[in-house]
């Protein structure tokens, strides 16, 4: 078994060469054990199309392009295991708002916020996430009962530990497991059957696209590399020298990552990974015909970038610098931007726009990309008390039931499940708000 780590900067090949060597094996063997290509949720679409259209793959059921929830997944079915009955998400951030109801005396930093709207799905991401890093309840409280611990987080520690605790017990009380139990389950199983069994059940794996990993996503990683051929594992680190001394970076978090995968790795495989570094040549890489963004690239981690010696009409081509009154005014010129590229060509699926964050611009992009008919996806989690058909149900019982407002009536008009004229809901809803009617008058 052989386990290749590829860094090096974006654009450098990381992905072709994996691509390449799927592409490499599924000719070689259409059939055989199957090939895990891991990537991020969001990326997983991107990785198949270009796959599919750039490398002349007609077709394949071999391989399976997935991020670690649904490896987890994939590895349970294959192993024959049914996985237990667990909460859904919903129902875990009810749980957790009975726990907040009923031992909100005991609390101490989150008795303030405990009733609050949201606090209970904020409070269950929290201890997620700190089941995923492997948290337990004992070793919240030994961080909080050390000196160096601020004195503001030591009690939000305390209340953590004090929720977790409450709301295992609550599933050992009834038989019920975490959502999250299905990794480490998967990791157990897998690890058991390569104890028993020397055949490689897994061909080949290759990673692409992770900054961070989880604990959790860690082992798993370590046992499904044991329990293939071989594996390829690229990060995205333009050091040539990824043994150095860490800084505090753009690249810090990668860095940690590769250590740690390198690490487990090591003693994990019969013969030591390999290192390869991608050279870092600019005028190689996406950006060999723009200087300009080639320059940027190159000086974006520096703690003292060089300045570009381009004139500003070389700029301008590349790069435009604008200053917009809020993010509606924003959306209105990345429109207008958008517009143009397309007409002169352009495609919609190759445009990209990178907000610091999406709080604030995801409604204003979507209502002005919706006005200029341009299509648009945002990367985030919708709730689904926001899908139409949730919104008509809730409207409908609540005007069945009364005593119901106009804004109900509303609701159900605005949801387009109910009526197809909504010009014709907008005017009546007009009306109704200048007239003042009421339920009785209506």
């Amino acid at each position: 078994m052989s386990v290749e780590f590829l860094l090096g900067p974006a654009g450098s090949g990381k992905t072709f060469r994996c691509l390449e060597q799927v592409r490499s094996l599924l000719d070689k063997a259409p059939e055989g054990p199957p090939l895990v290509f891991l990537a991020p949720k969001q990326a997983t679409f991107q990785i198949e199309r270009r796959l599919l259209l750039e490398f002349g793959v007609g077709g394949y059921h071999r391989l399976q392009i997935v991020p670690f929830e649904r490896l987890t997944l994939f590895l349970l079915e294959r192993l024959g295991i049914t996985l237990p009955e667990s909460l859904s998400e919903e129902g875990r951030v009810m749980v957790i708002r009975s726990l907040l109801l009923r031992h909100g005396a005991e609390l101490s930093a989150f008795a303030a916020n405990a009733q609050g709207t949201g606090f209970a799905r904020a409070l269950s991401g929290w201890l997620r996430e700190l089941q995923q890093h492997q948290g337990r309840p004992a070793s919240l409280r030994e961080i909080a009962g050390q000196t160096e611990t601020p004195t503001g987080l030591r009690a939000k520690l305390r209340d953590a530990a004090l929720i977790l605790e409450r709301y295992e017990a609550w599933l050992d009380e009834r038989k019920i497991n975490d959502p999250d139990v299905a990794m480490p389950l998967a990791t157990e199983t897998l690890k058991r059957e390569l104890s028993q069994s020397t055949d490689k059940p897994i061909g080949w794996v290759w990673m692409d696209g992770f900054a961070e990993l989880t604990p959790a996503e860690l082992t798993l990683l370590e046992v499904v590399v044991r329990a293939s051929e071989g594996a390829t594992l690229a990060f995205c680190l333009p050091d040539s020298q990824p043994g150095s001394p860490e800084d505090i970076d753009l690249w810090c978090n990668v860095r940690g990552t590769f250590r740690s995968c390198f690490a487990r790795l090591s003693g994990a495989t019969p013969r030591p990974p390999r290192v390869r570094c991608l050279p870092e040549d600019f005028f190689q890489t996406r950006f060999a015909a723009n200087p300009i963004l080639s320059h940027l690239e190159s000086q974006l981690a520096k703690t003292s970038p060089q300045t570009s010696q381009a004139p500003d009409e070389r700029l301008a081509p590349h790069l435009q610098l604008w200053s917009c009154a809020n993010p509606e005014a924003e959306a209105e010129l990345a429109a207008q931007v958008i517009l143009q590229h397309v007409q002169e060509g352009g495609k919609y699926r190759d445009i990209g726009i990178i907000p610091r964050s999406l709080q604030g611009y995801a409604s204003a992009y979507a209502r002005v990309f919706r006005r200029y008919q341009i299509p648009l996806f945002i990367d985030q989690r919708a709730a689904i008390g926001h899908h139409p058909a949730i919104e008509l149900i809730r409207a409908a019982l609540r005007t069945l039931a009364g005593p119901w407002s106009s804004s109900d009536l509303f609701a159900i008009l605005k949801t387009g499940l109910a009526v197809q004229d909504h010009s014709a809901a907008d005017r009546l809803e007009n009306l109704a708000l200048r007239q003042g009617w009421t339920q009785t008058q209506w």
